[in-house]
């Protein structure tokens, strides 16, 4: 395997990668997320070596996010199984990832690690920028796990090697998704203090195992500062519910104005601080309201229903009915759209269902999509070129083949919407039962929200 990998590669600039660069990024930031943020990028030290270090919970999507909020190269480490062959290893390397080899790879692998080793010391001599997902393994979960030692070992024994002058920086990294499936969906990237290392080189050298526990206890909560950290297992679904259902009245407790990522992180972050206090005073309080937030997305999920037509309380005719008719005069559009954009709007999605670990969906959709959606552009100028003999006619229709298919896209969201209007004031008008007892709970929950709350979080003044 370790002669498949370029090692030279790894640590020198590469036109032709910052060149692809670009193209991700621009697909990863305006193309394939809806927005991405990125917050406290200037505590991003500039001209040292530099370790990132993020929570893992959307496969290699959280690399990405990295990448597409930061500047130069950086070269990631990932597990050693998906370099064993040599065209995968190669295209790997030429993207700047390298290999990490673990006891689960076999005893003897682990040698390996020693040029693994050598090659990071040169990265980062040369103040390249290495992002290591210190978890180890990804989860979908807004929790934090176990830090491996290897980020640790790696920065402690690159400083070691270099007589400790190296003065290596790892900045913690906490990333947040409104979804960690879905297309179109918001991802927030926040960038915490770095950690310079020097500061328990005193500890590392007296004894290395406890020189890396603190530095892993200090990273660890350094990440956990920056994300929405859920620790409990038992009702951690009923913290989702909650965090979905209450955050409209969360941020005007917080005299937060707009449905920004940015303010719906904030008021989670502030609920689940919240709810573990409780959770710590009166645990029965916190079971009642799990077992209910669960039971209120289990019925809204029945009714097919999402939480924002909750919010609204009633749907009137007159908005459901122009809104309506706005479908069916844009639905020549839309058909357009869907016939010249079907192939590269709908393959994605079928690849990634192929994946038995649910994680890789949006990684998957993200690749397919990438290479797919250029590919058939071009060949559907090549083809209208050919049949037209005339450049503008196939640019033109390039054009409009994109333009379709963008507001195809729309209008399927808008249709989706429509129909949740629709279902949410048939079942009002004929008192659905599984509708009423649905609204009765999130009323419920919402009273008993505000009471703890309150406690916590006095109303603006301006309210």
């Amino acid at each position: 395997m370790m002669e498949h990998i370029r090692w030279k590669n790894l640590e020198r600039e590469s036109i032709r990668y910052a060149l692809l660069k670009i193209g991700v990024k621009w697909w990863h930031n305006l193309f394939y997320y809806r927005k991405v943020t990125a917050l406290n990028t200037h505590k991003i030290p500039q001209n040292r070596p530099l370790i990132f270090a993020p929570n893992h919970e959307n496969a290699a999507m959280d690399g990405l996010a990295v990448l597409c909020t930061t500047r130069g190269q950086p070269v990631f480490l990932a597990r050693s199984d998906i370099f064993k062959k040599k065209l995968p290893a190669l295209l790997l390397t030429f993207l700047k990832i390298m290999p990490i080899y673990r006891i689960r790879d076999g005893i003897s692998s682990l040698q390996k690690n020693d040029r693994v080793f050598q090659k990071t010391v040169e990265i980062l001599k040369r103040k390249r920028p290495l992002v290591i997902l210190p978890e180890g393994n990804h989860a979908e979960f807004k929790r934090l796990r176990p830090l491996k030692k290897g980020i640790t070992r790696i920065a402690f024994q690159a400083e070691e090697a270099s007589g400790y002058h190296l003065g290596i920086h790892i900045v913690p990294v906490g990333i947040d998704y409104r979804d960690i499936y879905k297309f179109k969906t918001d991802v927030l990237v926040n960038y915490g203090d770095p950690i310079d290392i020097s500061d328990y080189f005193d500890l590392y050298r007296e004894n290395a195992q406890k020189g890396m526990l603190a530095l892993r206890e200090h990273l660890a909560s350094a990440i956990r500062e920056l994300m929405v950290q859920i620790s409990t297992e038992k009702y951690y679904h009923g913290y989702m519910g909650i965090l979905d259902l209450y955050f409209h009245r969360m941020k005007k407790r917080m005299g937060l104005s707009g449905n920004t990522h940015a303010n719906k992180f904030q008021s989670d972050r502030k609920l689940v601080e919240i709810l573990n206090l409780f959770l710590e005073k009166d645990p029965e309080t916190v079971a009642k309201l799990s077992r209910k937030a669960e039971k209120f997305v289990a019925l809204r999920k029945k009714l097919r229903l999402r939480n924002w037509l909750f919010e609204k309380d009633r749907v009137s005719f007159p908005g459901i009915f122009l809104h309506g008719l706005l479908l069916v005069i844009g639905f020549p559009v839309f058909l357009t759209g869907l016939l010249t954009n079907y192939i590269p709007w709908h393959i994605p999605g079928k690849v990634a269902e192929q994946f038995e670990d649910k994680v890789f969906i949006s990684t998957v959709k993200f690749v397919v999509s990438f290479l797919l959606f250029p590919l058939y552009y071009l060949l559907l100028f090549i083809l209208l070129w050919i049949v037209s003999s005339n450049l503008l006619i196939a640019l033109g229709g390039i054009a409009i083949c994109a333009f379709t298919g963008w507001i195809g896209f729309r209008y399927y969201i808008s249709w989706k919407k429509w129909l949740g209007k629709y279902r949410y004031r048939r079942y009002m008008k004929k008192k659905n039962k599984t509708f009423t007892e649905a609204k009765n709970l999130r009323n419920e929950l919402i009273s008993r929200m505000d009471e703890l709350v309150a406690s916590a979080i006095p109303l603006p003044a301006s309210s």
